[in-house]
């Protein structure tokens, strides 16, 4: 069997070679690699660990792990697309907790969750004192939808490494999905705490703050993660339709133009950002034809699957004056709509009807 590992050696030297910039890869080295720029080491990274290709180098990656790049050397990695097979001889070889959980995440690459399990559970079996093997079956039961057993593996993660802020933000993750708004604020206090440096802590917390009614607080949080990383479209998206709630329209339109330059095919951007050139209290800000055009942009990037995609587009239209096109649309919304959701839209499917643009109150 050890003739086999040393056979995908030599397969996966020949290959690793070719891997160009943006290809994937994952770490071999035992227990960990080391990430270098000019010599000296700046980071380690685990067995298992999936990397991107940021440059080629003459016998070297440059790679970028926890925010902090350095340059990784081809003996230490092979093709993400060879890691499953490579650590199942590993495995067969000689079974260890290390191999299963670097299996667990090679599987977890390839979105074969269930299988991911299988093997986070064997790691755990055989050393149950890692935390990052409950952290990262966490990951896995949180992504097949399964709150009770994330939770459940991140507060053992948490105990085992209450230093590990990372611990800390999945569960907050996992009450936010849960609703649990306070606790999630919670927990994203104590990974902020424990690492101050990571843009998505604050943009997460800034979203539970916005889930929970405080949006003064969460642009706080947006402004704070995008002075980390100005380049996150999800973060001026956020932004935007907190400030749309405080009433700041110019802020949210700036806020939505700037996540769609970064992001062009972004649909709920285009959309959100077409419902507020249409509906816009401030009439000075509003623009049926832009809206027209950004709604249009968004229901064809969704395929039309939701109703409110045609409920943006009647609104815009209907700014424009293009009420048959508007009342044609809304029907179009209410045909796809819930239940739930069809007698606001009814109400301005009348308006339409009647030759009324829709605009919204002034927030309170």
């Amino acid at each position: 069997m050890f003739r086999s590992i040393a056979a995908l050696f030599l397969v996966c030297g020949s290959i690793v070679s070719a891997q160009e910039t943006g290809d994937f890869i994952t770490v071999i080295a035992v227990p960990q690699a080391e990430l270098r720029i000019d010599g000296e080491v700046v980071t380690t990274v685990e067995r298992g660990v999936r990397l991107q290709v940021l440059d080629v180098g003459e016998g070297a990656f440059l790679v970028r792990w926890e925010g902090t790049r350095g340059w990784i050397g081809h003996a230490d990695i092979i093709p993400i697309e060879d890691s499953v097979e490579y650590f199942t001889l590993a495995i067969e070889a000689e079974p260890t907790a290390d191999d299963h959980h670097a299996r667990g995440l090679a599987w977890s690459h390839q979105g074969e969750l269930e299988r991911s399990l299988e093997d986070f559970d064997e790691a755990i079996r055989l050393d149950p004192t890692q935390a990052r093997f409950w952290g990262n079956r966490g990951v896995s039961h949180h992504r097949l939808g399964d709150l009770k057993r994330a939770l459940d593996d991140y507060n053992e993660a948490i105990r085992l490494d209450p230093d590990e802020s990372h611990f800390w933000f999945s569960r907050g993750l996992v009450r936010a999905n849960r609703r649990e708004y306070n606790q999630a604020i919670d927990d994203y206090n104590e990974a902020i705490r424990r690492n101050p440096g990571k843009s998505f802590y604050f943009h997460s917390r800034g979203a539970s703050l916005s889930s929970r009614g405080d949006y003064e607080q969460a642009i706080a949080d947006y402004d704070r993660a995008l002075k980390i990383n100005p380049d996150y479209p999800p973060t001026h998206y956020n932004r935007a339709y907190a400030a749309e709630k405080q009433g700041d329209y110019q802020q949210a339109i700036d806020d939505y133009m700037e996540a769609l330059r970064l992001a062009p095919l972004y649909a709920d951007a285009l959309n959100n950002l077409a419902w507020l050139l249409a509906t816009c209290p401030d009439e000075t800000l509003r623009d049926g034809k832009r809206a027209v055009e950004f709604a249009q942009g968004a229901g064809k990037l969704a395929a039309w699957k939701e109703s409110y995609y045609y409920g943006t587009l009647a609104a815009a239209y209907a700014e424009t004056g293009e009420f048959d096109k508007a009342v044609e649309s809304q029907r179009k919304a209410i045909e796809l709509a819930d239940d739930s959701d069809k007698a606001d839209l009814r109400e301005r499917l009348a308006l339409y009807e009647a030759g009324m643009p829709y605009y919204r109150d002034l927030p309170e």
